[in-house]
């Protein structure tokens, strides 16, 4: 029972991106030699030292390119088949035109990712849950619309795919999003392999003893240092400027965590990029999560939750 704990608080630890879950470790850059007690050895075949991976080279003039958005063209924007479907659904008169929205996160995409949006589909969503202080017009974006994917299909024949939310009436950046598949790359065998590992009893084993291993003994495991994971702090500060794209940012509040996710080798792990935690000015906090020096996600949305709300509170939806 109390392994069976321990992996239920491991697990909460575990970071999900596309089809590939992460164990994470967080600390504040100004903390980092801060460590804890309680550690024991990680149960893989032997100890890895890989260099992290390479950052992707950006042109000199990135930042005039983001400046230089032109609004895609030939792109379709379909309103989502659950839209105006339930009251928390239906748009608001105070709501921004759906084609704007669009707009906008066609923008916002542009702005985080540097990918336009040209010939591809728009998927309109609104919403505005009795839990959040503002509503929000969703997007969902790939060659083909989101609700033509059935559950049982791949997402890779929706790719490539991104996200978007914006404030429904003010057009403010809200969450972004795009779609990685980490699994990219592999052989059938290492493929199966990591199937394999992935609902074996290794991978809870690695979760829970990752759990107890503290930060400088995560670091030295992976082989990271500080100048290693600066350039990553770098790319995420510059985009996290461009999502508080009317506000500034206040460096003082900025942390991150490390995430680590399986190698080609099941058995093994290696690091594969940062979760980073920054405010504006306004004391806003941003989550992002880097994927090999790329952004994958950013999300704010927790800071629009009204406070003291439950769902299940006595007259509430459960």
């Amino acid at each position: 029972m109390k392994v069976k704990e321990i992996f239920k608080v491991a697990a909460v630890c575990a970071l999900s991106i596309g089809v590939m879950s992460s164990a994470f470790i967080g600390f504040n850059r100004l903390t980092f030699s801060a460590a804890t007690n309680g550690t024991e050895p990680l149960p893989i075949v032997e100890a890895l030292s890989p260099a992290p991976a390479p950052l992707a080279q950006t042109e000199q003039n990135e930042q005039d390119d983001y400046a230089a958005f032109v609004p895609p063209t030939a792109v379709t924007i379909v309103a989502s088949p659950w839209l105006n479907d339930h009251p928390n659904n239906t748009v608001s008169e105070h709501a921004m035109q759906m084609e704007e929205a669009a707009r906008i996160g066609a923008e916002y995409i542009w702005d985080i990712f540097g990918e336009r949006i040209d010939g591809m589909y728009v998927e309109m969503f609104y919403a505005s849950w009795p839990g959040q202080m503002r509503s929000y017009w969703i997007g969902n974006v790939g060659s083909i619309p989101a609700s033509a994917v059935g559950r049982d299909e791949t997402l890779r024949s929706y790719s490539p795919q991104f996200s978007f939310t914006i404030d429904a009436v003010t057009g403010m950046r809200v969450d972004i999003g795009r779609l990685i598949d980490r699994l990219a790359g592999l052989s059938e065998e290492e493929l199966e392999a990591f199937m394999q590992w992935r609902t074996g009893d290794e991978r809870r084993d690695w979760h829970i003893a990752w759990h107890y291993k503290n930060t400088a003994e995560r670091m030295a495991y992976l082989g990271l240092t500080d100048a290693d994971i600066e350039p990553y702090l770098q790319t995420a500060r510059e985009a996290a400027a461009r999502h508080f794209n009317t506000t500034t940012l206040v460096l003082e509040t900025e942390s991150f965590a490390i995430t680590a996710g399986p190698a080609n080798i099941p058995s093994q792990s290696a690091f594969s990029g940062i979760l980073f935690t920054i405010e504006d000015n306004t004391g806003r906090e941003l989550q992002m999560s880097l994927h090999n020096g790329e952004a994958v996600s950013i999300h704010t949305q927790h800071n629009d939750i009204v406070p003291g709300f439950s769902y299940y509170a006595p007259g509430s939806i459960g």
